[in-house]
C-alpha cells in the first residue's frame, strides 16, 4: 500500500506543472458527501482543497457505511462553462482510494464528476455535484469490483 501512495504522489508532482495556470486561484472547501452503493447508503464529510493554482482538486472524506473509512481523491476539472450570470457547471474525472478501518479492505477507483456551482460573492462558491465511480476492492476475499454513485453539496472559499 505504501508503494501505491508513493506512485500517486510522484504522478501528482509530475502532473502539476502541466496545468500550471488555473487563474492563479487556490481554494478550500467543505461538503456533505452521500452515496448509493450495492452494500448500502454512505454518509461522509468531505474536505476539498486546491492548493496549487491548477485545475486539480484534492479531497479527503471520512465515511461511514458498514465501517469507518477514509477516501482520498484527486480530480481534474477539464470543462467549466458559465450558464447564467454567476451560475456555471463543470465536468471532470479523477482517481481515488479508500481505506476501511474496521474491516481489512482497500479500494482503488476512477470516477467522473459533474456539478453546478454558484458564486454569490467572487470568493464564495456553493456547489452540488454528482460522482459515479467504478473500481476494484482488495480484501481477504478475492478481488471484487465496486461501483456506485455519490453526491456532494457544499461550499468553497477561493483565495485570490
Amino acid at each position: 500500500m505504501k508503494k501505491l501512495y508513493f506512485i500517486f504522489i510522484v504522478l501528482f508532482i509530475i502532473c502539476t506543472p502541466i496545468f500550471a495556470d488555473y487563474n492563479n486561484r487556490r481554494s478550500a472547501g467543505i461538503s456533505y458527501s452521500g452515496g448509493i452503493y450495492p452494500t448500502g447508503y454512505i454518509n461522509g464529510v468531505n474536505i476539498d482543497i486546491n492548493p496549487f493554482t491548477v485545475p486539480l482538486h484534492l479531497s479527503f472524506t471520512a465515511n461511514y457505511l458498514d465501517s469507518f473509512s477514509i477516501q482520498t481523491n484527486v480530480s481534474w476539472r477539464f470543462f467549466n462553462q458559465p450558464l447564467l450570470g454567476s451560475i456555471s457547471w463543470y465536468f471532470g474525472s479523477g482517481l481515488g482510494s479508500e481505506f476501511f478501518f474496521d474491516i481489512e479492505k482497500y479500494d482503488i477507483y476512477t470516477f467522473a464528476q459533474a456539478g453546478l456551482q454558484v458564486f454569490p460573492l467572487d470568493q464564495i462558491e456553493l456547489f452540488l455535484e454528482i460522482k459515479p465511480d467504478i473500481g476494484i476492492s482488495f480484501s481477504q476475499n478475492p478481488i471484487i469490483f465496486r461501483g456506485g454513485v455519490s453526491f456532494l453539496i457544499g461550499s468553497r472559499f477561493w483565495f485570490n
